[in-house]
């Protein structure tokens, strides 16, 4: 048995990947890159992919902070699943925004790095999001106390539309398969 160079987990000694944060291990052929360490019969041995809702939960979790690499599709729906039930329950919620938030963000960042997108696109989201979301709030609390023109209900209802449009463009993002093979980010999810 050894250790994950990154993560200290236990390994198989033959192990090529980490099963907790999906590290590619040194391998007998010290200072190879990536690509020439991997062969036919390292394949399948690709880094292990959570399948379960408890696997997902507990790899976001372990990569709190951590945006390298890649995230499956099942990753992170289940851990969208997760954060969405912990909204539900109203003991939790405010605790859940900001526990969870750093993870969701980091998880949305790999999933991106899984479809071969650069992570500053999460940042581009949060920040557009983030302005229609204080528009429309503004918007709201200022129809609640002065009523609205139809300039201004025009300019709510296409903010609406262009938050609208975000999220959908976010979830296009996300629902993506995966590219096959390792890219840029990292070795493929065995699992998708």
């Amino acid at each position: 048995m050894r250790t994950c160079e990154r993560c200290g987990a236990v390994l198989d000694d033959d192990a090529s990947f980490c099963a907790i944060c999906c590290a590619a291990q040194s391998s007998p052929a010290v200072g190879a890159s990536f690509d020439e360490s991997i062969d036919q019969g390292e394949a399948s041995k690709a880094p292990f992919v959570p399948t379960s809702f408890g696997e997902a939960i507990t790899i976001c979790f372990n990569k709190y902070y951590d945006v390298q690499g890649r995230a499956s599709r099942a990753e992170f729906w289940y851990w969208v699943l997760f954060v969405t039930i912990m909204d539900l329950i109203p003991v939790v919620n405010l605790g859940a925004l900001f526990v969870l938030t750093p993870p969701t963000i980091t998880a949305l960042v790999r999933r991106l790095h899984d479809t071969n997108q650069a992570g500053w696109l999460v940042a581009l989201l949060v920040i557009l999001g983030g302005a229609a979301f204080v528009v429309l709030a503004c918007g709201l609390l200022y129809a609640s106390a002065e009523g609205l023109n139809s300039e201004d209900e025009a300019f709510l209802w296409s903010t609406f539309a262009f938050a609208t449009a975000l999220a959908f463009s976010a979830f296009v993002l996300t629902v993506r398969p995966g590219t096959p093979g390792p890219n840029k980010y990292g070795p493929a999810p065995v699992r998708r």
